[in-house]
């Protein structure tokens, strides 16, 4: 035995032992108290992934060879069935998991699992004895009909169309502060799930028994970490569903506007206007000039450039102050940040920080300390020079919702 043919029959056994571990969550799964809809599709999901990894692991330790041959051709049709149902358990598991309503349509995700096994019976039932045993004692390397290659070849189309909707929704919600970092992480597990089927089917392919092999240990680590998932972050997946259902909503607000408009007038209004050093500007204000409403300018802010209203003002503010603070102009801090719109010098002072990690005073000190070959030239917004005694009629808070 040879150091590969010990290594996939170590990969077999341990395959084996993720479908034991699936198949206990699938029991699990139908003895819950108060079961409801996403239980039972859970419980579906654990055990075409356990019929799966079972399948692989007998194949790999060589226990396939010893099955009646009746059997084995039976279980290549549960196996079609399960290659074509497992992805799209998976999507109804997680619309379920996220709340999302129930359409009359659900059932038709099952359509190419059926259609597969109507198709799969007649061939796998029907052949001879002879090439029954050729099939059986070596399913990997022999010269397969190609009805066999069509049938895996549609279920790798299944699996990368489930899997392209689960990524939709994840990235729906990519940008979601509160679950960021999870959602980051579903990602990658999502993407070893893609995987997982390209190497089982490539390795086929090619001859490649090593390659199917981590094929086929891909999918039970991803099965493990979803798994995992489940028993530790339940949660994240309600506060997933909240996200989605928000993000949904602010889409709908938007619904019928001309986004394009609102970013030319928006940025007309900033960049030309210079609107934002108004002392009186608020949300209603900025809506009001660009003929929308203050929620629809909410949405836009938070969907389109991801960033709440103070800070999209507040930004405009301290890069107009960056440009004049690196100007030897004979004006003092506290004027330059009246004049781009700050109320206060408290209010300038932490903002600016917050933006630079510097104070304004800190930051023209560094920058007028600059010999003037390293000065930054960037062809930034040119600001208007500061009257001489320009001043403010007002202190205090001048940025309003």
């Amino acid at each position: 035995m040879t150091g590969m043919e010990f290594s996939i029959i170590i990969a077999g056994y341990f395959i084996l032992a993720c479908a034991v571990i699936a198949g206990y969550k699938a029991a699990e799964q139908l003895i819950v108290k108060q079961a409801d809809a996403s239980n039972f599709i859970l419980a579906l999901l654990m055990l075409c992934l356990c019929y799966l990894e079972a399948s692989f692991g007998l194949f790999f330790t060589g226990a396939t060879a010893a099955l009646p041959a009746a059997l084995f051709m039976i279980g290549l049709i549960f196996f079609t069935i399960a290659a074509y149902l497992a992805t799209p358990l998976a999507y109804l598991y997680y619309r379920a998991l996220i709340n999302a309503p129930r359409k009359r349509g659900d059932l038709l995700h099952c359509a190419p699992a059926a259609l597969a096994a109507l198709v799969a019976a007649p061939y796998y039932l029907t052949r001879s004895t002879a090439r029954a045993a050729i099939m059986q004692e070596n399913f990997f390397y022999a010269d397969h009909d190609p009805l066999v290659h069509a049938l895996f070849s549609g279920a790798i189309i299944v699996i990368a169309a489930y899997l392209s909707a689960l990524l939709k929704i994840e990235y729906t919600v990519r940008n979601s502060a509160s679950i960021r970092p999870v959602v980051r992480s579903l990602f990658v597990v999502t993407g070893g799930l893609a995987l997982a089927p390209a190497a089982l089917y490539g390795g086929f392919l090619l001859g490649r028994i090593c390659l199917s092999a981590a094929g086929a240990v891909l999918l039970c680590g991803n099965t493990l970490l979803f798994i995992f998932a489940l028993v530790r972050y339940h949660d994240f997946f309600r506060f997933m569903g909240r996200e989605i259902r928000l993000a949904q909503y602010r889409k709908s607000v938007l619904k019928g506007i001309d986004t394009d408009m609102i970013r030319e007038r928006l940025k007309a209004l900033m960049e030309q206007d210079r609107y934002y050093r108004n002392f009186e500007i608020s949300m209603k204000s900025v809506a009001d000039e660009l003929s929308i409403t203050p929620h629809q300018l909410s949405m836009y802010l938070n969907k389109k450039l991801h960033v709440d209203f103070r800070s999209f003002i507040n930004g405009y503010r301290v890069e107009e102050a960056k440009e004049l603070l690196s100007q030897n102009n004979g004006q003092n801090v506290l004027t330059i940040g009246f004049h781009v719109g700050f109320g206060s010098k408290t209010s300038f002072n932490v903002i600016f920080k917050e933006c630079t990690g510097k104070t304004p005073t800190e930051y023209r000190e560094e920058r007028l300390k600059r010999p003037s070959g390293t000065r930054d030239n960037r062809k930034a917004r040119q600001a208007s020079p500061i009257p001489p005694h320009s001043s403010p009629h007002r202190h205090g808070k001048n940025v309003t919702s």
